[in-house]
């Protein structure tokens, strides 16, 4: 099954709260990383559309932006 990375800009302090909400979908998103340079979360998952739209809907909880969406390598 291809995996796709989700690249999403938010707040340090915003993370955790952010990662609560997404484990309501269960095994549909793993948090892989952070840039604290950039404030870039990096989000693995195998459904982009269905991640995209359950992001687009945290918008009104934490102040996120969608930065892109690519095909994860095989890297963790």
């Amino acid at each position: 099954m291809m995996e796709y990375d989700v690249y999403v800009k938010v707040k340090r302090e915003d993370v955790h709260l952010l990662n609560h909400i997404l484990e309501v979908e269960e095994n549909m998103f793993n948090i892989r990383s952070y840039d604290e340079e950039k404030g870039v979360l990096r989000i693995i998952t195998p459904f982009p559309e269905e991640a995209v739209k359950l992001l687009e809907g945290c918008k009104g909880m934490v102040e996120l932006e969608i930065l892109g969406v690519e095909e994860n390598p095989g890297t963790a």
